[in-house]
């Protein structure tokens, strides 16, 4: 039987949980062995064996007297933890077929991990050419994406995803002696694919920009025009949007031919300019999705090749330091049980106490 409890903070949850916890301990005086009693904190762990220890010692039931009596002489098997906890049993108790040493150290704080692995990886930048050649090729995109050139914060933060269980069966998939080599390969096709438009974009907008120059008059009609000398100057930047507003698109249409009286003196550079922002349009509708895949690409392919540096170091950071991480616990438990529950009876069997109440 299943019982379950929906009930706001504050409303009686683990007074009702400890009333059935004394409940079950009734059955023997050595029953409450076998009951397993889980929570997410260590503070509402020690709650409850406060609650129950308690309610025993102010009972004048003879059998919560004897249970209690049991408990307080077998403390150790008062099984009430969290789940962090609780797993590290199952670790411990399996750590021949995981190939773990017994002894090793729980380490919880992922991101003083992340802090140390990425600092050793700058470390070993010195000696390690493929290494430099990466980072400064991210320093140089932080740069010219006008970010800083210090990466670290960056790298940090992407790097904590080697601790989730997706990205581990990613790397078991594309680990291969040519990696590097094909991540290199990859990254100069996409600055080139990058560069091609880019130079394609500046080459229209000084064309534009020398139009203007050229006739000065130009800057004195003010208004929606604003807009389109606006366009010009904001496109000559190492990654142009060439967005356009309703403004543009009022001299797009060619509203403006229905004043002449205002434009006419300036009707062949205005259409020679609205002409380069047409072209601009089509071209940007043809290749767009090249260029912003090759972006999206670059922005992440130098992270991404640097935290299979850091991952490799994490391997000898746990050997070195004797640890496992907290992240690890759930992924080694997953193994043992598999994809199936058949192998949850050995698990029980490998535990030194049978739990019945789960």
């Amino acid at each position: 039987m299943l019982n379950i409890y929906k009930a706001s903070a504050g409303s009686g949850k683990t007074h009702t949980l400890t009333a059935d916890y004394i409940k079950l301990t009734k059955k023997n005086d050595f029953y409450f062995s076998k009951i397993l009693a889980v929570t997410f904190t260590n503070k509402a762990a020690e709650e409850m064996k406060e609650r129950i220890i308690e309610q025993l010692a102010k009972s004048k039931d003879d059998n919560d007297k004897k249970s209690l009596t049991k408990i307080l002489h077998n403390y150790g098997y008062f099984n009430i933890s969290t789940i962090d906890s609780f797993v590290q049993k199952i670790i411990k108790s399996f750590s021949f077929e995981l190939k773990i040493p017994t002894s090793y150290n729980l380490e919880l704080d992922l991101d003083f991990v992340t802090q140390s692995l990425v600092e050793k990886l700058i470390e070993d930048a010195q000696d390690d050419k493929n290494l430099q050649e990466w980072m400064a090729v991210m320093a140089f995109h932080n740069i010219s994406s006008l970010k800083k050139w210090d990466f670290r914060r960056d790298l940090i933060d992407f790097t904590s995803n080697i601790y989730k269980e997706n990205f581990n069966n990613i790397l078991v998939n594309i680990q291969s002696e040519d990696l590097h080599e094909n991540l290199l390969k990859l990254a100069d096709k996409c600055q080139e694919e990058i560069k091609t438009y880019v130079n394609y974009v500046h080459r229209e907008i000084r064309k534009g920009i020398k139009i203007i120059k050229n006739n000065t008059n130009l800057l004195q009609i003010g208004g929606y025009f604003n807009s389109v000398i606006t366009f010009f100057k904001n496109n000559l930047t190492p990654y142009p949007s060439l967005d356009i507003n309703t403004h543009i698109r009022y001299f797009i249409e060619k509203k403006h031919e229905s004043k002449l009286d205002k434009y006419g003196d300036y009707l062949q550079q205005i259409g020679e300019l609205i002409g380069i922002i047409n072209n601009l349009q089509e071209y940007k509708s043809k290749n767009e999705s090249n260029y912003y895949s090759s972006k999206n690409i670059i922005n992440n392919l130098y992270n991404f090749n640097l935290i299979l540096k850091v991952y490799d170091l994490l391997k000898d950071y746990r050997t070195d330091n004797n640890l496992l991480l907290i992240s690890d616990l759930t992924v080694f438990l997953k193994n043992l049980l598999g994809d199936t529950r058949n192998n949850a009876p050995f698990l029980y069997e490998k535990l030194e106490q049978g739990f019945i109440i789960l």
